[in-house]
């Protein structure tokens, strides 16, 4: 990146440390039936069991954070002793002691960041097949980024903090950029955004409001996700995104009551926010056509999502209650009539979203060395493809999780879950739907710490279906602390082919990766 490009990004970072940025496009969706002739040839069991880019819907959570126990990324938000953030306002925001926040004598604000050069590298891509396609051998990733966080005190009672990142990938002019779509260099190549900027402070001694840009999580497991459901993923490069970028902040106001053991968490919405997804022509995208385009839903009105939780901590365990009222991450397409005068109608594709109501709940213990979780929820107003509309189905999500930390400077940890969809017809195992009534999700993972915890070593494995059958994705990787504040990470990630067609169409790139970063 030349000089004029990374001053011109830094100084677009800082700007937007300063605002909230909201979408503000509006459409009405339609409504009609769809039958397998309205797709492309080649879409048949591209959507089973998928997120909205064609992955499976629990792909999203596998790489939360890089070792599955990091406070701000993971699914299930485990601190050190195994149990969520107690009220949100910890580390989670940001203003724990590393940051300086709170620190009075010091000073009453505090800047901190890390910059960084990410490298992908994939040694088993085809070669294109003309000059005009993208050429993905090699390295894939030569990604510079920065990350600014700002911090400080507004009074005794309010605080607040914003944090923003900024990146380029060299790979795309290093490779000819000509040969990528424009979708993906939009993705891709550069982007600015300012992540979590809130304000945050004490009402009465048991009642917290924060209002802003926020990374929520709940729920007890590291891999899976069952209740946590308020924010999006960055799913473009599924098992190597950023830490600090996989989950996307919403705006949001939030408010926290506590009395003895029990708290009450509220939250409101008014920010719609999706998934990021892999792009047309993009690396990981699965498919050789465009998917439909999706409907514009304006922020706020009726609109607005909710979301509760009641959450009891007790001596070597605790308890949650949730409930939510949201829209669906994962889409569904519908035929929708368009009026063209003076002709009269005609039909289009378009890719809509349902809005779910969820119940669930979840308790952990720890056992001596061992952590136990459980988590379940049951979620209404699913809608499919080959649905009419206002037509739906339920599902009830069952995840059991098991971690073990007995052994020196060692975790082992096992999760599991299953989604089962209630009264199932035969209608969804039809393209593009191509749903199943009962699908199972299997992670372990490892984590050992070595050499004064200056050495990590960390494993993941999934496992789709009963025995693998569907597909499967394993990451290994090491992170080596250089020095204070530089950190030198490398690993590999393989992904399995199986019955599901996204991991048949990405079977072939597995790669390497390292990453540096200097933290300040």
């Amino acid at each position: 990146m030349n000089i004029r490009r990374m001053s011109f990004v830094i100084g677009l970072l800082l700007g937007l440390l300063l605002s909230v940025p909201l979408s503000l496009n509006a459409q009405d969706p339609g409504g009609g039936d769809i039958t397998e002739s309205d797709f492309p040839e080649g879409i048949d069991n591209g959507f089973e069991e998928t997120s909205n880019n064609g992955f499976p819907a629990d792909f999203e959570a596998g790489f939360i954070e890089e070792n599955g126990f990091e406070d701000d990324f993971e699914a299930g938000f485990i601190e050190e002793n195994g149990f969520e953030d107690e009220d949100g306002f910890g580390n989670e925001s940001g203003f724990g002691d590393e940051s300086g926040f709170g620190d009075k004598e010091a000073s009453n604000w505090h800047w901190q960041g890390s910059v960084g050069l990410g490298l992908s590298y994939r040694w088993d891509a085809p070669r294109p097949k003309s000059d005009d396609e993208p050429d993905y051998r090699g390295f894939n990733r030569v990604r510079s980024k920065l990350i600014l966080e700002v911090s400080g005190d507004l009074s005794d009672s309010w605080e607040f903090f914003a944090s923003g990142s900024a990146f380029y990938d060299a790979a795309y002019p290093l490779k000819d950029r000509d040969r990528y779509t424009q979708e993906t260099l939009n993705e891709y190549e550069t982007e600015v955004e300012a992540r979590e900027v809130y304000l945050l402070g004490a009402i009465r001694s048991d009642l917290d409001f924060k209002v802003g840009r926020q990374i929520i999580v709940w729920g007890v497991a590291n891999q899976l996700r069952v209740v946590d459901v308020v924010n999006p993923l960055d799913q473009r490069e599924p098992g190597l995104v950023d830490l600090e970028d996989l989950r996307l902040p919403v705006t949001m106001a939030r408010i926290d009551y506590f009395w003895g053991d029990w708290s009450v968490t509220g939250l409101v919405i008014p920010e719609l926010r999706f998934d990021k997804t892999p792009t047309f022509g993009a690396e990981f995208y699965p498919f050789d056509f465009k998917l439909p385009p999706e409907e514009n839903l304006p922020d706020g009105g009726d609109n607005t999502e909710y979301a509760l939780r009641l959450k009891g901590e007790f001596t070597g365990w605790d308890v949650g209650f949730y409930a939510a009222d949201i829209f669906d991450d994962q889409p569904h397409i519908r035929q929708t009539q368009l009026r063209v005068a003076p002709q009269g109608f005609a039909s289009k594709l378009e890719r809509q979203r349902s809005r779910l109501q969820l119940w669930g709940g979840s308790v952990t213990g720890v056992y001596g060395s061992w952590l136990l979780s459980f988590e379940t929820a049951h979620t209404q107003g699913l809608e499919f493809s080959n649905f009419k509309d206002g037509e739906t189905k339920n599902r009830w999500d069952v995840l059991g999780a098991v971690e073990y930390s007995g052994l020196p400077n060692t975790t082992l940890g096992i999760e599991h879950v299953q989604r089962r969809l209630v009264e199932f017809d035969s209608r969804l195992k039809r393209s593009p739907d191509n749903a199943q009534e009962i699908s199972l999700v299997t992670v372990f993972s490892f984590q050992g710490d070595y050499l004064n915890d200056r050495l990590t070593l960390q494993g993941l494995a999934f496992t789709y279906g009963q025995y693998g059958e569907e597909g499967g994705l394993q990451r290994v990787s090491a992170s080596y602390d250089v020095w204070d504040g530089l950190t030198l990470e490398g690993g590999a990630v393989f992904y399995q082919p199986g019955e599901i067609a996204t991991f048949q169409a990405n079977a072939d790139n597995d790669r390497l990766f390292a990453d540096l970063t200097y933290s300040f």
